[in-house]
């Protein structure tokens, strides 16, 4: 087995043969060797890297209940022989072995056999037609998280802390999808804290939810609250908020102009906004369902062959990629400058920070001229700068 340093990474994964060790971030790292090539539609074949999606969106699973629950449940209890070898096989996959769908039934199976570790949420999963189950969260693993989302909440008060603005004011988390963020502003010090999303029932389970509420908020659960509502017509009024924040939201704003333009409305005047953002362009920017099995994927490959790689790559994942890759980003997507000229024509950018890739990160290596050409041929204003940064930080006053 070859361990490359990253000059020396592009030249060799063009190759098929032995697997590749990667270094990133002090660990080793397998890719390869190639499990396939993809015929672009021009004929260029493309190398396609086993464990490349896995080394960059390792939670990948979780966006199916089913499967989520069947992998939580298998490090839980002694499972059948078989639902083992299920739960192996997708730990140890690119992609799902199986349809969702076929997994649920399995896990749905096993409810009457582990009814303190299967739980009944009372959700209906409309396209599997049967109920949601949830695999009952254990005390390390909440106070783990409650930790994790009180150190992010922190973050967000020290850096508008430094601008002037106090705990107790009234706080708009948008895009706040499981909550978490929320309930940890509200147990620091917040006025009043709400959440609004599209749908905040979605994310997470609810008796996840009700506990980690119960951790992050102590006694302060009143003073928060989540709300479905559209970024786009946000259902508060003219400044009524001193506060607009979000945690990797902004992304999957369709229309970030009006998003904009709509968290700048409901910000009373001397407000801060503060968003952290994964944009689009980044080489995790896919997420989890739309990140390939080769670098920058989602970004090279128009929709027509991304609709077939999928298809032919990962058929059971298919369906679901293909509806969050039309809905679930930016359209278009902006890229950094275009993003902070967006925010500048609703607010004083007060700060703009941007966190690139590692010097020792192997995709500096991997983004060849070829692979720049590929992505500026589908979006011909971005730079080497748009896929190389992971994330940016925007903090604006009204």
């Amino acid at each position: 087995m070859a361990e490359l340093t990253p000059r020396g990474v592009a030249r060799v994964a063009a190759r098929r043969g032995a697997p590749l060790l990667l270094r990133a971030g002090g660990r080793a790292r397998e890719l390869g060797p190639p499990f396939a090539d993809f015929v672009r539609d021009g004929g260029k074949r493309v190398p396609l890297l086993a464990g490349y999606r896995a080394s960059v969106k390792s939670t990948w699973p979780a966006n199916w209940w089913a499967v989520d629950a069947l992998l939580r449940l298998s490090r839980r209890v002694s499972l059948p022989a078989e639902v083992e070898e299920l739960a192996d096989a997708i730990s140890n996959a690119r992609t799902l072995p199986a349809p969702a769908a076929e997994v649920a039934g399995v896990v749905a199976s096993l409810q009457a056999s582990f009814p303190e570790a299967l739980l009944s949420t009372g959700r209906w999963d409309e396209a599997l037609r049967m109920e949601v189950l949830e695999v009952a969260p254990e005390v390390d693993d909440l106070r783990s998280s409650a930790a994790a989302y009180r150190a992010l909440a922190e973050s967000v008060y020290g850096i508008v802390g430094h601008h002037g603005l106090a705990r107790d004011v009234r706080i708009l988390d948008v895009g706040t999808g499981s909550g978490y963020l929320a309930f940890a502003l509200a147990g620091l010090g917040g006025g009043e804290v709400v959440g609004v999303d599209l749908d905040p029932e979605h994310y997470v389970m609810p008796t996840e939810r009700a506990r980690l509420r119960e951790l992050l908020t102590g006694g302060e659960q009143d003073r928060v609250r989540l709300e479905r509502g559209d970024v786009r017509q946000l259902p508060f009024a003219d400044a009524s908020f001193d506060l607009v924040c979000s945690m990797t939201a902004v992304e999957h704003f369709a229309d970030l102009e009006r998003a904009i333009s709509e968290m700048a409305r409901v910000l009373r005047p001397g407000g801060l906004m503060l968003h952290s953002v994964e944009p689009w362009f980044s080489k995790r920017g896919g997420h989890g369902l739309c990140t390939l099995d080769f670098p920058w994927g989602h970004v090279r490959l128009p929709p027509e062959e991304l609709e077939r790689y999928l298809r032919e790559v990962r058929p059971h994942e298919a369906e679901d990629a293909l509806a969050y890759y039309r809905t679930g980003f930016q359209s278009p997507p902006a890229t950094l400058e275009e993003s902070r000229q967006a925010f500048a024509r609703h607010v004083e950018v007060l700060e703009w920070r941007e966190v690139a890739v590692r010097a020792f990160d192997v995709h500096r290596a991997l983004l060849t001229a070829d692979v720049f050409a590929d992505c500026r041929a589908r979006h011909p204003s971005i730079t080497r700068r748009d896929l190389l940064t992971l994330t940016y930080t925007v903090v604006g006053r009204r």
